[in-house]
């Protein structure tokens, strides 16, 4: 892949920021991230951010992301599994085998969604196993999908896919859920949707380019099932993920990335902004914000003498 000037890592509000200030500046963008909208997509209402008395957070994130397009971010999906300075800047790498050589890196990722750890996970990551619903009823029409967990994020992705979906399987490692009994009892109310309990997720398999099926053992007789699957989504809950790129940056008690107030993290070229970094409060607006801050940060680093180092005042 030809090298960018600046990879932003993370498609949430911090992200998609960074990437829409980056792209109308001239710098040649990419987005690597698992999929886009972050923990922002999650709320079915936002009244608080501004220009908007209340819109979905999907919805939010989606115009985000289509505004981005229009400015030329490439977008490149998969999860990142290690960030390397080089000498002719960084490479991020995906764990499903690319790699994105660019002269810069922003930080954006904010909580990553927990994943299951098993094999042919981070292989079809992206490309048939994803970690938060996608608002596209055709995206699922006539398609078996997999939905691991149960919380009531794994009900309402389930809930939403089975709007097209021929079939929707939760699968859950025991008969106990988390999630709220009301919508439980719709669950169980939805025709497409089965529940399969005391189901461990073993292994995903797939064509080499699509998943297509996940290997499951039951945690009660230990027996192996194969079920096929066009997609799965994994929705066991969000963590702080700074493995990939703790080698580069330093961390504070709480694991987030410390940054100076103009989101610089102590190495030359990368920046942070968002939910990961150590700024106090967690908003939508306040990530948008800080990603603004950390594109023009980079912007400054990609061009050198050549960008205006006052305060800047366009738009």
């Amino acid at each position: 892949m030809e090298q960018k000037d600046l990879v932003i890592i993370g498609g949430g509000a911090a992200g998609l920021t960074a990437a829409i200030f980056s792209a109308r500046r001239g710098v040649s963008t990419a987005v690597a991230a698992i999929e886009i909208g972050g923990q922002t997509a999650i709320p079915i209402s936002i009244g608080n951010y501004p220009g908007f008395e209340n819109i979905a957070g999907a919805e939010l994130m989606e115009r985000m992301r289509v505004q981005a397009e229009k400015e030329g971010v490439e977008f490149i999906y998969g999860k990142v599994s290690r960030v390397d300075k080089t000498g002719a800047g960084f490479i991020t790498r995906l764990s499903n085998g690319t790699d994105i050589p660019s002269k810069a890196v922003i930080l954006a990722y904010g909580k990553a969604p927990r994943t299951l750890g098993i094999p042919g996970e981070d292989k079809y990551m992206g490309k048939g196993i994803f970690t938060s619903v996608i608002h596209d009823n055709y995206f699922y029409a006539e398609k078996t999908v997999g939905v691991i967990g149960g919380g009531n994020s794994a009900f309402g992705t389930a809930l939403e896919c089975a709007v097209s979906a021929k079939k929707v399987y939760i699968i859950n490692r025991s008969e106990n859920f988390r999630g709220e009994e009301k919508t439980l009892e719709k669950i169980k109310a939805t025709p497409n949707i089965e529940l399969l309990t005391n189901c461990i997720p073993d292994s995903f398999d797939g064509d080499g380019e699509w998943l297509k099926s996940i290997v499951t053992k039951d945690s009660v007789t230990g027996k192996i099932s194969k079920l096929g699957l066009d997609m799965a989504f994994v929705n066991i809950g969000l963590e702080t993920k700074n493995d990939f790129c703790a080698h580069l940056v330093k961390l504070n008690e709480f694991k987030e990335i410390a940054i100076d107030t103009n989101c610089r993290t102590g190495t030359d070229g990368l920046f942070a902004c968002g939910d990961a970094t150590s700024i106090p409060f967690k908003q939508t607006v306040i990530s948008a914000g800080e990603g603004a801050k950390a594109s023009i940060e980079a912007y400054k680093f990609i061009k050198g003498d050549k960008a205006r180092t006052a305060n800047d005042w366009t738009h």
